[in-house]
């Protein structure tokens, strides 16, 4: 049976990251590296082939945390998230050619704990918290961006089926996947849809079969990978160590037999060159606490 295997740590322990993989290297900017401190703007980067070595880059303008990413036309893009002063509707790209960033316009409204993706070169943005009578509330909308026509700035495109937050959202096969998260109750839930850029629409596919939120999420062929997360049913979590395979072929959910050695929540999935499954970072349990961790697991999907 495949087993999680130990790759490089990160330079510095962080949960409430995002992370996006771009002209052949995975990036994770932002989130928490200390409980007792801010969110920090700090960006570092491996290859997806070889040994997996991380490195330093150019921190973001903004440090946040629980902000969320993608790539879109070779670039990076970070949106919302929080600070110091609040939830933000900052919208940063990173340009690997030139190491720099630059501000894009910004959310029309500001967003946490909100999930993005690129497609067919555009940004779409879908759900995550927004500010509400002096709270927030989660939301079902869904803003796309068009990073060649700047000057349109930011449009509503249909929303999602569910509300939802601490969710994924990914690109397979020329649609998008919304998967899992919190609800307008702010309870996890297994549900999961599909959007058609060509007819503007969300369709219920099947749901997980363990509902999570703050989980990683990434595409590997044509299937897309949930890694662990929490569940919460009557205002008690659990974190979790299982990973959930979709196969977009099938319409079908399998948990895998490898379970993480630890718990993870708020972590960064991506994917190596040969097909390996990341885990990145994020918080985990150990003799009742919580602590951030800076660890990496690879684990070879079979099949």
């Amino acid at each position: 049976m495949a087993e999680w295997k130990n790759r490089a740590s990160l330079l510095s322990p962080r949960k409430a990251s995002c992370g996006a993989a771009l002209n052949g290297r995975i990036l994770v900017a932002g989130g928490i590296t200390d409980d007792t401190k801010p969110p920090v703007a700090s960006v570092e980067a491996r290859r997806a082939a070889g040994k997996g070595e991380w490195q330093s880059l150019p921190p973001m303008p903004t440090p946040r945390g629980n902000p969320t990413a993608a790539e879109v036309d070779g670039m990076m893009y970070v949106v919302g998230g929080i600070n110091s002063t609040g939830f933000l509707d900052v919208v940063e790209r990173f340009d690997p050619r030139t190491r720099e960033w630059t501000t894009s316009p910004a959310l029309p409204e500001q967003r946490l704990q909100a999930a993005a993706a690129g497609l067919r070169d555009l940004l779409y943005v879908a759900g995550g918290s927004v500010p509400d009578n002096g709270g927030d509330r989660n939301t079902d909308s869904v803003i796309v961006f068009n990073p060649r026509k700047p000057v349109l700035g930011w449009k509503q495109v249909a929303p999602m089926l569910v509300t939802r937050a601490r969710h994924g959202l990914v690109a397979a096969g020329g649609h998008l996947y919304a998967i899992g998260g919190e609800n307008q109750d702010f309870d996890t839930i297994p549900t999961a849809e599909r959007y058609d850029p060509g007819t503007n629409t969300w369709t219920a596919i099947a749901p997980m079969l363990e509902s999570r939120a703050f989980s990683g999420m990434t595409v590997i062929g044509h299937r897309i990978a949930v890694v662990g997360g929490y569940t919460r049913a009557a205002g008690s979590s659990t974190f979790l160590r299982t990973t959930e395979v979709y196969d977009t072929h099938t319409d079908r959910w399998q948990t895998l037999d490898a379970q993480l050695p630890t718990p993870k929540v708020s972590l960064v999935a991506a994917a190596e060159s040969n097909g390996s499954l990341l885990a990145i970072g994020g918080a985990t349990v150990i003799d009742g606490n919580e602590p951030i961790t800076a660890d990496v697991l690879a684990l070879k999907l079979e099949g």
